[in-house]
């Protein structure tokens, strides 16, 4: 991989954009697929004139069926299938966002939701996983560097994806399902120019196999996802309800806001090596800033910790990414990457109806401690934990 490690991190995108064309435009019209009703699906839902309740029972039931469906299509990924899982993901996710733009009622919408699960989980670590074994990476530091590339090409489609999903739910409001169907054809039709990572490789026996998947049971990142998903509900609920308190333009303009500060993020990555004192930093940082967010008053403050919040959320992201892919090796990447997101996924499952229900009872400031609680859990697992700049797996299984 051909990042220049001393170079800014701008540069550094464009040298894998221009390396990596076919790639940067997967994860680009992907990304811009998923963004482009992103930002204002919670405030569709409303309009539509869904519960926030039913809104967390959607998202539980797209979150369960990612995290159920995810492990088995990861190993097929790994062992057998290659691309055509991720072929198969993106169409049943463009099925499920044509029945969200039809609207035919509830039960349907809860049905896509699982339908776009699914494809999700096709799609998921299975993309990461093609990217990453064609990438040459061997050290945490290659590894937090394509992690780095990762966000900035995730801001910068969001703000695109984010920006046109905007302006077509402004006029059009079930128009926002149709763009995600185009972004996501765009990214379909690219895979044909991406090498599959399994081709002409045999896969190992079941028996190592397994016991090469089982070994991310013992890291610290496999246990810090769970605790990265509970903290993620709330924020991914408050938002959008927050700033809609000032304007459904403040919704877009806070959306735009936090993707490109999230450069930042992916800039301050460079300079966070895997610590324990470092990682205690950042789960403190992330704390403090959401409990901030969720208590400002609706307007400019809020913001601005919110902005905070997403900065220290990516250097998290990204130092526990690349702590674990720096451990995992090229065979299982997709499987191990699916165990991680698994806990994660089922996290929020479990806890998005509730906290939902929470903050709908309670206000945000008593939700938020579901959050606050998250992050205390992270830097009690750094502090107990071994934490150190890890050597990549070996090679082999």
């Amino acid at each position: 991989m051909s990042i220049g490690a001393r170079e800014g991190v701008l540069h550094d995108l464009w040298s894998y954009v221009r390396g990596n064309k076919c790639a940067s435009i997967f994860m680009f019209s992907r990304g811009a697929a998923l963004a482009s009703f992103m930002v204002v699906d919670v405030l569709y839902y409303s309009a539509m004139g869904y519960s926030l309740v039913f809104v967390g029972t959607l998202v539980g039931a797209f979150t369960l069926a990612a995290a159920i469906s995810e492990l088995p299509l990861a190993i097929l990924f790994d062992r057998y299938a290659g691309k055509k899982v991720l072929y198969a993901g993106m169409i049943l996710r463009m099925i499920a966002l044509a029945i969200l733009f039809l609207n035919p009622g509830e039960a349907w919408l809860v049905a896509a939701n699982i339908l776009a699960g699914v494809g999700a989980a096709a799609a998921s670590g299975t993309s990461e996983a093609l990217i990453i074994n064609n990438s040459g990476s061997e050290s945490y530091a290659d590894y937090s560097q394509l992690f780095a590339m990762f966000s900035l090409i995730s801001a910068a489609s969001n703000v695109v994806g984010g920006v046109i999903g905007a302006a077509v739910f402004s006029v059009f409001p079930r128009g926002i399902w149709a763009v995600a169907v185009l972004f996501l054809a765009v990214a379909t039709v690219s895979l044909a120019w991406l090498r599959d990572s399994g081709e002409h490789v045999e896969p190992i026996p079941a028996k190592q196999y397994a016991a090469a998947l089982t070994r991310i049971f013992t890291l610290r990142a496999y246990w810090v996802g769970f605790a990265s998903g509970v903290a993620s509900v709330v924020p991914y609920l408050l938002w959008q309800l927050k700033f809609s308190e000032t304007s459904t333009a403040f919704v877009v303009l806070g959306f735009i806001a936090m993707n490109l500060i999230g450069v930042w993020g992916a800039f301050l990555s460079k300079h966070f090596p895997v610590t324990r004192s470092r990682f205690i930093l950042a789960a403190a940082l992330n704390l403090s800033t959401a409990w901030a967010f969720a208590v400002a008053p609706a307007g400019w403050l809020s913001m601005a910790f919110f902005v905070a919040h997403v900065i220290f959320k990516l250097v998290l992201g990204i130092m526990n990414g690349a702590y674990l892919h720096a451990n995992i090796p090229n065979k299982v990447r997709a499987a191990s990457g699916s165990l991680s997101a698994l806990v994660g996924a089922i996290s929020m499952s479990v806890f998005l109806p509730w906290a939902a229900a929470l903050i709908q009872d309670s206000g945000a400031a008593v939700a938020i401690l579901v959050s606050v609680a998250a992050y205390v859990a992270m830097a009690l697992i750094a502090a107990f934990r071994p934490i150190r700049d890890p050597q990549r797996a070996a090679s082999g299984v």
